[in-house]
């Protein structure tokens, strides 16, 4: 069972597995009383990160290690493409991602790195649908920039 939530402006979801067979009331009032006392975490699914993903010079991300390769490392820019792999325009966009990681090879303060939305989440990554691109600053991940365009190219 599935708690989703607005904590602080902010959707969370919370997992609730109890063995359905033996509930008790009790144990879904516990289960709440955790939530509104903040002893809950929220989930976030992800793929099992592979810490050596690179693809040549693009890390593979997933929701586990996102925040620690992307958002913790201040010492450089990070260039996320968040993806939908059913998604006409991410696939439109995919090689040509790649080959702009391609000419950024060498470039040392810069992180370049893929997201597929479908199967990992990270906690305060909120989009509106995909592709997206997004260049996060460096020295301070909290401010960002994303990629617009009309025509979904680069």
């Amino acid at each position: 069972m599935r708690l989703f939530a607005n904590h602080k402006g902010k959707p969370r979801k919370y997992i609730f597995n109890p063995d359905f067979d033996n509930l008790e009331v009790e144990d879904v009032s516990t289960f709440f009383k955790a939530y509104e006392s903040g002893n809950l975490s929220p989930f976030y699914k992800s793929e099992t990160p592979l810490e050596d993903s690179e693809q040549k010079h693009i890390k593979i991300l997933a929701g586990a290690n996102h925040n620690r390769l992307v958002k913790e490392d201040i010492d450089t820019y990070s260039l996320v493409m968040y993806y939908a792999p059913w998604c006409q325009y991410s696939s439109a966009l995919m090689p040509t991602f790649k080959e702009l990681a391609q000419e950024l090879v060498g470039e040392s303060d810069l992180m370049i790195g893929m997201f597929d939305v479908d199967k990992n989440e990270a906690e305060d990554l909120f989009l509106v649908g995909t592709p997206v691109l997004r260049l996060y600053i460096k020295g301070n991940k909290e401010v960002y920039v994303d990629y617009n365009s009309n025509e979904r190219d680069l």
